[in-house]
C-alpha cells in the first residue's frame, strides 16, 4: 500500500523560447489543487495473479480514517490472511489504526524501512 499526491497545475518558473515567441502554458499559477491517490497491490497466493485497489480524493489527503476505510475496502476483496506491506506515515500509526488492526486479526504487518521507495512495488504505478 501507498499513497500520492499529484499537482494539477504545472510548476513552471520559466521557460526558454525564441525570441518573439512567448510561451503559453497552462494553468493560472493560483492555487495549486491536487488530488491523492492511495493503492495496494494484491497477490493471490494461490493463482499467483495481480490486482491492484486503489481511491483518490479530489483536494484532499488520506490521513488514518481513510486508510482505515481503504483497507477495509481491501480486505472485502481479499479473502483470508493478508500481510501489508507499508512505509512508516504518520497515517499509519495511532490510535485509529491501533483499534482497526485490533479488530482485524487476519491483517498481517511489515514495516519497509526508512526511505526506500524502490522496495514497494505500489510505487512504481
Amino acid at each position: 500500500m501507498d499513497e500520492s499526491g499529484l499537482l494539477i497545475n504545472p510548476l513552471v518558473r520559466r521557460r526558454w523560447s525564441a525570441r518573439g515567441k512567448t510561451p503559453v502554458i497552462g494553468g493560472d499559477g493560483g492555487h495549486r489543487r491536487k488530488v491523492s491517490v492511495i493503492g495496494a497491490i494484491t497477490v493471490s497466493p494461490r493463482t499467483r495473479l495481480l490486482g491492484l485497489r486503489w481511491s483518490t480524493r479530489a483536494d484532499g489527503y488520506f490521513g488514518a480514517p481513510e486508510v482505515v476505510g481503504f483497507r477495509r475496502c481491501v480486505l472485502g476483496a481479499v479473502p483470508g490472511k493478508v500481510i501489508v506491506v507499508w512505509d512508516g506515515r504518520a497515517n499509519h500509526k495511532g490510535p485509529v489504526m491501533r483499534a482497526f488492526l485490533a479488530r482485524n486479526r487476519r491483517v498481517w504487518l511489515e514495516r519497509l524501512p526508512a526511505y526506500a521507495p524502490e522496495l514497494n512495488p505500489v510505487e512504481h504505478v
